[in-house]
């Protein structure tokens, strides 16, 4: 966010607050940025925006353009506090979200290959400058490539892509390495497998929780496995998959 160092702002928790122009009030500016944390801000329209860790927001409100737009680098859910006067678009790379009346799930790591959408509310158009894109409803998931620069339809629906926010976890015949990740990933937690025979046995469960040890208990019992804590990790051990669920 260094471009906004000069700007004449104030800083408060991760959150720079741009000051109105004076002359008119013609525009509304404000930028939030989430490091190691997750973290839900109301932007000057009304809407909300739900960041996931490492992102970054800068949103802009132009009433002579009578347009609301939002850059954001990382992910973010957003619920749009629709206004058919003032359009809100997001634009994150090469790609532009256009809300009609909505709630979705943003997803756009500058390093990752893709940049995906969920929405679970009304109506998005996913697209770039130079081509229309998807409109998407709600229950509707798409990626755009950023290498061949093609969007896709996906239908094999992800029910954590939500968990960063929600903390509710769906696994379904799921490998308990890739449960573990999702786990550390949403907690920063250090949940280890001490033993590679553990990798690929498969979990069916769903949990609500925003205490992950207590999680990983859930799993050690459910699985068969020991738990214990060295330090900030917890493991899990385990001779195999007999037990898994």
């Amino acid at each position: 966010m260094e471009n906004y160092a000069a700007a004449g702002i104030a800083i408060f928790s991760g959150v720079i607050y741009f000051l109105n122009n004076p002359i008119g009030q013609t525009t509304q500016q404000m930028a939030v940025v989430s490091a190691d944390s997750t973290r839900q801000d109301t932007l000057p329209d009304g809407s909300t925006a739900f960041l996931n860790k490492k992102s970054e927001l800068a949103y802009t409100y132009d009433a002579k353009a009578k347009s609301r737009k939002v850059k954001l680098k990382g992910e973010a859910y957003f619920s749009v506090k629709h206004d058919e006067k003032n359009p809100f678009v997001i634009e994150a790379e090469d790609i532009l979200v256009r809300d009609i009346g909505t709630e979705f799930n943003l997803k756009a790591y500058p390093e990752k290959d893709t940049i995906e959408i969920l929405v679970t509310e009304g109506e998005v158009q996913f697209y770039t400058l130079y081509d229309s894109g998807l409109n998407l409803k709600a229950g509707q998931r798409a990626i755009y490539s950023k290498r061949n620069k093609m969007f896709y339809r996906i239908e094999k629906p992800d029910t954590n892509i939500l968990a960063y926010k929600t903390k509710v976890f769906s696994f379904n015949n799921t490998d308990l390495k890739s449960v573990v990740e999702l786990l550390n990933e949403v907690y920063n937690s250090k949940i280890v497998l001490a033993n590679k025979k553990l990798f690929d046995c498969r979990l069916t469960a769903n949990y609500k929780e925003d205490n992950p040890a207590i999680i990983a208990e859930v799993i050690a019992e459910t699985m068969n496995l020991t738990l214990t804590r060295k330090g900030e990790e917890l493991i899990l051990d385990g001779d195999g998959c007999t037990n898994s669920q």
